[in-house]
Formats: structure tokens, sequence, C-alpha cells
């Protein structure tokens, strides 16, 4: 089997290595976001794993259905197209994210048309980050001149698509405490101005250097969301009207509809495969099942053997297994990890993790068909 179908057994028995792999490919950043979950981190600026490390990862990884490089600011690293290297040659990677502030400009578009011609089977989605309007997203971003340098970067990617169709654009919105009732509007412009090939909002969580951003109206984020599945209907978001994106259309309507749901009841409605097929590792070399789960190593001694949904839980450091991944995975705190995720001991809004969790659960299946159909209500 090639393609998406060799992931196909996965949908009967989710066990074994991930296929999803976020990799923090440093902590540096060029912003200081009120809103970021990785603020701490972010002050520290560990540089990230090297080029060799990211060989021994890649090989050991086993097949990846999607690869996300993010930090920090992923573009800050000057050899960003090198690192997606080795996993186009050993893990067969096809599906590529980078989400990006936009503010170095030229090192945006030089590293993404490095990738799109390194690896011409490869299908490039980069998210930028816009938080609002020019006043908003500057003080969000805590970067004078921020939202116009992002636009210009928007700009240059949009003269790049032109050259490489496999290059898909979506601009990406965290519902915080400063944006919230602006963001009907902000949509609006999103979708008139930038002509994305989506469109994202993300609920803000972990916690933040501007604790009061967390207050936030959730009716605002459903109005986002319901706006964003008229375009979906309207064909207006053109990621979603390619061959055999149907489902994955459905699946955002779904999505959105239950991470409302999770921080309404405060639990995992449906079951999490966080730890189980996707991962995340970090840029000091941490292996987590996923980002709410993440923390700094003097949070997490690996000998605790219970968990709470604030606590850090590190499979382990890969620096200390030579970057062999599944040397960590298969380990008793691996497993112990796992347990601990599917028993709903935990639960957040991961976004990363939840679209994986709905595609390959079978039980989502009568609802996402149902979506696929017209019934944008389930």
């Amino acid at each position: 089997m090639s393609g998406p179908a060799r992931f196909l057994p996965r949908f009967i028995e989710p066990a074994g290595l991930p296929l999803q792999l976020i990799v923090f490919v440093t902590g540096r950043c060029n912003c200081r976001c009120g809103h970021c979950f990785y603020g701490r981190e972010v002050e520290r600026a560990a540089p990230g794993p090297t080029l060799e490390e990211f060989e021994k990862l890649a090989r050991s990884s086993g097949p990846l259905l999607w690869l996300s490089l993010t930090g920090g600011e992923p573009f800050l690293r000057e050899d960003l197209a090198e690192i997606t290297r080795p996993f186009v040659a050993h893990a067969g990677l096809r599906n590529l994210t980078i989400p990006t502030n936009g503010l170095a400009t030229d090192r945006i578009l030089e590293s993404t048309e490095r990738i799109l011609k390194l690896h011409p089977r490869l299908q490039v989605v980069v998210y930028l980050s816009l938080d609002g309007p020019r006043e908003v997203h500057d003080k969000l971003r805590g970067v004078e001149g921020c939202f116009d340098r992002a636009m210009e970067t928007w700009r240059g990617l949009k003269e790049l698509k032109k050259r490489h169709r496999r290059l898909n654009l979506a601009p990406v919105t965290t519902i915080c405490g400063s944006n919230s009732a602006l963001l009907g509007k902000f949509f609006d412009w999103l979708l008139a101005e930038l002509e994305p090939d989506d469109v994202v909002l993300n609920m803000l969580r972990g916690s933040t250097p501007d604790h009061w951003e967390g207050f936030f109206d959730p009716q605002d984020y459903v109005a986002f969301q319901e706006k964003k599945d008229r375009a979906l209907d309207e064909g207006r978001l053109p990621h979603f009207t390619l061959k055999g994106s149907r489902l994955l259309a459905a699946k955002e309507r779904y999505q959105w509809r239950l991470i409302l749901d999770i921080l309404e009841q405060r639990r995992q409605v449906i079951p999490c495969l966080g730890g189980t097929l996707s991962a995340v590792v970090s840029e000091t070399g941490y292996l987590y099942p996923c980002e709410t789960l993440m923390g700094s190593p003097e949070d997490d001694p690996l000998q605790r053997e219970h968990f709470c949904k604030k606590s850090a839980a590190a499979v382990g450091n890969l620096a200390e297994a030579d970057w062999d991944l599944r040397r960590l995975w298969w380990t008793k705190r691996a497993e112990e990890i796992r347990r601990h995720v599917a028993r709903g001991h935990c639960w957040c809004t991961y976004e990363c993790a939840w679209t994986t969790s709905i595609l390959f659960n079978p039980r989502c299946y009568p609802d996402l068909l149902r979506l696929m159909w017209g019934k944008a209500k389930l």
C-alpha cells in the first residue's frame, strides 16, 4: 500500500508508532506573545536538535502521515529545509505543516521554496499567525510592525504559491481576551482580503504570560466557526475543494463542535489518541504525548507515577536514547502515560491531537458522513 492507504490498519488497531509528529525545532522566537502557552520555554531559547539528531529521529520514527515543524519560530532555523530531508527519505512523509509569525520574511520565503523544490511530492501548509487587526495583533505579539511584516510575508507566499500548487496558505488565529469580540469582523477581513486556502481559529490553552487573555466569550468562538462553515458551504476555502478533501472539511465542522463540548464539559468527549497516534518532541529532546502535557524537565520527575491535567508527562529524553524514538515509545513509562490519557484523566482542546483522534475513530464516521453530505449541524 502507498499514500494514506498504508495507514488504514490503524483504524482497527491504533497501537503502534506515532503517525503524527509535532517537532519543536527551536525554542527561539522573535515575538513575545501575551497569549503564548510556551512563553517560559521561549525565554530559555534552546537552539533545538542538530541535523544529525533529526536524521536519527526520522530513521526510527516509522511511516508518518503528517509532520509539523514548530517552535518558537521555526523559520529562525537556517537549516529548516534540511530538517525535512530525512523525514521524506526515511518516513515517507507527504504532508508537512509549518506555523510562523511572519516576521523573518526573506528567510520564510527562501526556506519554503527550498522545501518545495527539494521534495516534489510533498504537500506543504504554512500557517501565518494573525490574531486581529494591526493594533491588536502588534500588542499581543509584543513587536511593533509585526502585522505589516506578516502581511509582507503573506504576499510573498502568495507569489510563491503561483509557482508551487502544492503550497497551501492559511492564517491562524488564537482566541483570547484581546481579540474575542473582534473575531466576527476579522474573519470577514481574512476571507476577503487574503483569499486563503483555509482559515483556522485555535482555542487558547495552557498558562499564558498575560493571564487575563484567558477570559474570552466562547460564543465569539462559535460565531467565527459558523462563518467558516458558511465559507465551506460556498466553496471559498480552496484547501477543502480539492479531490478527496471532503472528509477533511467534515472533520473541520466536527472538530470545533467537539472542542466546544470539551471546554464546556471539562472531559474527553471522545477518546483522545495523543501518545498513541501522535507525539510531540520538544526543542530540548523530550518526548511527550501532546503539547498540553509538555513541561520543563524540572516540572516532570520521570519517576512520577500519576499525573493530573496540569502535570508535565514526558516519556523520556531522546538524547538519552540516542534519538531512537522506538526505544522510548515502548517503555513502561510510555505505556503508563498512554493509560493515563486513555482513561480520560486529562482533557484539553489541543487541535492537532484531536485531528487524528477524530479521523482514526470509526465511531466518529456516522457524524462525519452526515456533515460530508450537507448536514452542517449534528
